[in-house]
C-alpha cells in the first residue's frame, strides 16, 4: 500500500528526532517456538564466563545463563554473551568481552578495577563494603532450548531479545518543556529539510489547497506559504504524540548509563528473569566498539 505524503513526512521526521536524541531502533527478532535452536546454557562454568573467577569463589558474581551470539544478530555469530547475578543493592556491572568470550571485570557502579592498585584489592573492597556470599554455588550446566516470552514448557526457557522494557531507561514525553523542545525541533527540521520532495510536494499542496482563498482574504503569497508550513508543523506535532503514545517504552539512549566510555549508544542484547529462578531481572548491554558489556540488575 503506497504511503500518503503526510505518512511519509512523518516517518522521515520521527526518524530525523530519533537520531537527534539518540533514540535507537531496538531489536525486533522472533524466535520461533517451531524452530527451536539449541543456543543456550543454564549454569555455565565459572571459567567459562570470567576471566578471573574470584568473585564467584566469594559468591558475589554468579553466571546463569550464556547465549551464542547469533542468536542477537548475525554480527555477533562468534560472540557469547553471559548473564551473571549479583548483590541486589547494585545498579550495574561493568566487563570487558574478550578474544576467549569469557568476560574482564571493570567494576560496578559503585567501584572500579582503575580506582585500585590491583585487582585484588578491588575484590577485597567490593566483597568487605558489598558483603557477597549471597547465593549457593552448586552447579549442574545443561544446554537448554530458548523460546521468546512465557512458555509453559519448562523444559525450555524464555528470554527477551526484543524492546528493552527497562523501566528507568524509558523515553518520557510528560515533562512540560517537551511540547516547546518537540516545537522547535519540528521547525529545524522542515527548514533544513524544505527541499526535500516529499517535504516540498506537501507544501505545494498545501500552498495550492489554500493559497486562493487565502488571496481573497487579501493575503500574499508569502503568508499563505508560512501558513502551510504552519499546518505541516501542526501535523507532525499531534501525529508523533499519537505515534510514540502506545506503549510509551522507547528506551532513552541518552542515559549516561546507557553509554560506553566513548558517549556512544550501547545495544540491548537481551534481558532474563524469574524463569532462570532469580530475583528481579537482568538486562544485558553492549558496545561492539569498545567490548563493554553493562549488565544492569532491576527490581521494580
Amino acid at each position: 500500500m503506497n504511503q500518503s505524503i503526510n505518512e511519509i513526512v512523518l516517518q522521515k521526521f520521527i526518524t530525523y528526532y530519533k537520531n537527534q536524541v539518540g533514540l535507537k531502533k531496538e531489536n525486533k527478532m522472533e524466535l520461533e517456538s517451531s524452530n527451536i535452536n539449541i543456543v543456550g546454557t543454564v549454569n555455565p562454568l565459572p571459567e567459562s564466563c570470567l576471566k578471573d573467577t574470584k568473585l564467584y569463589d566469594l559468591k558475589y558474581l554468579n553466571p546463569v545463563f550464556s547465549i551464542e551470539g547469533h542468536v542477537i544478530s548475525k554480527k555477533y555469530k562468534e560472540l557469547k554473551f553471559h548473564f551473571l547475578t549479583c548483590p541486589v543493592n547494585l545498579v550495574y556491572v561493568d566487563y570487558r568481552l574478550l578474544k576467549d568470550n569469557t568476560y574482564e571485570v571493570l567494576g560496578t557502579n559503585s567501584h572500579r578495577v582503575s580506582d585500585y592498585d590491583t585487582y585484588d584489592e578491588f575484590v577485597k573492597d567490593l566483597n568487605y563494603e558489598e558483603n557477597g556470599h549471597h547465593f549457593d554455588s552448586n552447579k549442574e550446566s545443561v544446554t537448554v532450548a530458548i523460546k521468546k516470552g512465557n512458555t509453559e514448557n519448562y523444559e525450555a526457557y524464555a528470554l527477551n531479545v526484543e524492546k528493552c522494557n527497562w523501566c528507568q531507561g524509558t523515553y518520557e514525553m510528560d515533562d512540560e518543556d517537551f511540547e516547546e523542545r518537540l516545537s522547535n525541533d519540528i521547525n529545524t527540521f522542515i527548514q533544513h529539510n524544505s527541499a526535500d520532495e516529499s517535504i516540498k510536494k506537501y507544501l505545494d499542496e498545501d500552498y495550492e489547497r489554500y493559497q486562493k482563498e487565502l488571496l481573497e482574504h487579501g493575503y500574499s503569497k508569502e503568508d499563505c506559504l508560512s501558513f502551510s508550513r504552519d499546518n505541516l508543523k501542526q501535523y507532525l506535532l499531534e501525529e508523533f504524540y499519537l505515534d510514540f503514545e502506545e506503549g510509551m517504552d522507547n528506551t532513552d539512549y541518552t542515559l549516561e548509563e546507557l553509554k560506553d566510555e566513548n558517549g556512544d549508544a550501547l545495544e540491548f542484547i537481551g534481558s532474563i528473569g524469574h524463569q532462570f529462578d532469580i530475583f528481579g531481572s537482568y538486562y544485558l548491554f553492549y558496545s561492539s566498539k569498545t567490548k563493554l558489556v553493562r549488565l544492569f540488575f532491576q527490581c521494580t
